[in-house]
């Protein structure tokens, strides 16, 4: 079959338009798979069965108060305020990147605070929203706070629910509205709660009676209506020292 010049031409971008195509669908498949890949690491980390380093988290910022995006002096500022209120405290935390908005923000994870501590920091900081984690019976549930009316207090918002065996490998986060976004970060997340196992786990193998009084001290530091104080003294037998 003889063919024109303009036939064959036609023919070369059909089938280059197919690999193409069919080249697109791999990478997307094998992205998809990464990400959940990801996802399921960034859960075990944070919940395993050989310990109990962590069963609260939150997720937040000094950066861009009340959502309004802030000048660099601004941020830089605001960031090492928080930065010096968390080693002063001694409370356990690692740096996170992530999202508000269209905003992309140096956020600190803090592990093992409760609930009220979370919203003082918020307002401390007069943060918008933050993410709040907590570990039960085997799923990790995120929870996004967002401040009321009157920005004196915080109302969750919205909550995800994970289990260790099943995520969806695309909800990178849930709208809520036109203004949030529950924006999850796993690649830096998985990360945070690598480094922060890795610490806790080498001063247990290191001191025997850390290990043996670990738990205790971690209940007794979530119980609500402590004072400032008790929480503190026990963040120090905690975490004093290990994280700076």
């Amino acid at each position: 079959m003889n063919l024109t010049k303009i036939e064959l031409e036609k023919m070369l971008k059909e089938s280059i338009k197919k690999v193409l195509s069919e080249h697109k669908q791999n990478l997307d498949e094998i992205s998809i798979n990464k990400k959940k890949q990801l996802k399921n690491k960034a859960i075990d980390s944070v919940y395993t069965d050989d310990d109990n380093n962590v069963k609260t988290f939150c997720i937040i910022t000094g950066e861009n108060p009340m959502g309004k995006t802030g000048g660099n002096k601004l941020n830089r500022n605001a960031n090492a305020s928080l930065l010096d209120y968390l080693k002063s405290g001694n409370f356990a935390w690692q740096p996170i990147r992530g999202n508000y908005s269209e905003n992309s923000e140096n956020s600190k994870i803090i592990f093992n605070l409760p609930l009220d501590s979370a919203k003082f920091l918020g307002l401390k900081f007069l943060q918008e929203s933050f993410i709040y984690g907590r570990k039960e019976e085997g799923k990790t549930y995120f929870d996004l706070y967002v401040i009321n009316e009157k920005h004196d207090d915080y109302e969750l918002k919205k909550t995800k629910t994970y289990y260790t065996d099943r995520i969806d490998a695309e909800d990178n986060y849930t709208i809520i509205d036109d203004k949030h976004k529950f924006n999850i970060p796993f690649d830096y997340f998985n990360e945070a709660c690598i480094a922060f196992n890795d610490i806790i786990n080498e001063t247990k193998r290191n001191h025997p009676r850390y290990a043996n009084e670990f738990n205790r001290f971690l209940n007794e530091s979530l119980l609500p209506n402590k004072t400032g104080y008790y929480r503190y003294i026990h963040n120090c037998l905690l975490y004093g020292g290990l994280f700076k």
